[in-house]
């Protein structure tokens, strides 16, 4: 945590807290940078050189620009035992304006202004003056956010999505809380398998798990993979029964070259530790009634060698992706459980996925730095 000096008015850590109302039609202007309609708790650092400390909460009653919003400041200190202020933040300026004007029990600052600016939202610095009525003492100093400058305090679990640092999309930029597993997030992007929203895990900040509406889930699978000290004898084997009916014309997008075929592997985290994909059209052949088969002995996209789709009712529509060799790129081992393997279409100029079938491991019968093995049932 970095300090920062003020001049004779002691202050420390500071708790915000915000209130935020967004009018339909105006842009946000909250310090949390989220614009959000809730009220949340922050710290900021004011320390002066002889290390004194105040706890202030700080209340921002709107989020819209014109006027600015007003703001409510009290609180305790060592050398205060109260403060009281209020003032303006106008965040539509550049650099964004905080001023305030109030007072404390301390004998030479029962009357008390400031005003800083920041450009950033996490750090504002500024200068003021405390007087009692026959004197007056000049003050600068440096309000530090700790929710968004790159290091976890005590008071924190994570840091925000944007700050130095970040440590996942489950991070509430307003207090630098974990989000509650009920909580939206957007999933940060891995390679090709990226879908637009998924729901935070609680237990995590990077866990945004996404679980695809599949439109078939796994009767039987079974997955093998392999991470070996020499590249080339990487290895990957997935096999899939589906527990619903696949037409032939869910399978027919692996003949047109403008769709993509990824097969992702991701952790009980939810975050997709590793994707193979492979083109539509080239290699692909028909078989059988409705199927299509891949074949490429080089494995030169991602290390996929060979993939058969067959069309089906339930338990006989089946999938096998096999792949080896330096091009592979096994995901990091040993792989945390429950995890995920799902098989998309997509189009290469989008995220969105036209089909997927998945299955879900939620154990493994060997889990170590170089093999993970699993099956269900």
């Amino acid at each position: 945590m970095r300090k920062v000096k003020l001049g004779p008015l002691a202050v420390g850590a500071l708790v915000v807290t915000l209130g935020a109302a967004v009018p339909t039609g105006v842009a946000a202007q909250c310090l949390d940078n989220e614009g959000s309609t809730r009220s949340i708790t922050d710290t900021w650092d004011f320390i002066d050189s002889l290390g004194d400390a105040c706890v202030l909460t700080i209340t921002q009653d709107t989020c819209a620009p014109s006027p600015p919003p007003s703001v409510t400041v009290s609180g305790t200190c060592t050398v205060a035992p109260t403060l009281n202020a209020s003032g303006s933040l106008d965040l539509s300026a550049t650099p964004a304006a905080l001023t305030l004007s109030g007072g404390t029990s301390f004998p030479l600052c029962t009357s008390l202004t400031a005003s800083a600016t920041s450009s950033d939202l996490i750090t504002f610095t500024g200068s003021g003056a405390c007087s009692n009525g026959t004197l007056t003492l000049p003050l600068t100093f440096t309000m530090q956010r700790r929710c968004g400058n790159g290091t976890i305090d005590a008071s924190e679990d994570c840091q925000e999505p944007g700050a130095p640092n970040p440590t996942g999309p489950c991070c509430s930029s307003s207090n630098c809380r974990l989000k509650p597993s009920t909580a939206q997030c957007v999933p940060a992007s891995f390679g090709r398998c990226v879908f637009d929203v998924g729901v935070c895990s609680g237990v995590s900040s990077q866990s945004c798990i996404v679980d695809p509406p599949c439109g078939a889930g796994a009767s039987q699978s079974g997955i093998l993979l392999t991470d070996r000290a020499h590249p080339g004898r990487n290895a990957l084997k997935w096999k899939w029964s589906s527990d619903a009916a696949v037409e032939p014309s869910d399978l027919a997008l692996a003949a047109d070259p403008s769709e993509a075929i990824d097969l992702c592997v991701a952790d009980a985290s939810g975050v997709v530790q590793s994707v193979h994909e492979v083109g539509g059209g080239l290699n692909w052949t028909p078989i059988g009634a409705g199927g299509f088969r891949y074949r490429d002995r080089s494995g030169l996209q991602d290390g996929i060698a060979r993939i058969v789709l067959r069309s089906g009712p339930a338990g006989k529509a089946a999938i096998i992706v096999k792949g080896r060799g330096p091009n592979l790129g096994a995901p990091p081992l040993p792989l945390s459980t429950p995890a995920h393997v799902y098989l998309l279409f997509r189009p290469v100029a989008g995220a969105e996925f036209d089909r997927c079938w998945d299955a879900t491991y939620a154990g493994a019968d060997v889990n170590t730095e170089s093999v993970f093995k699993a099956k269900l049932p």
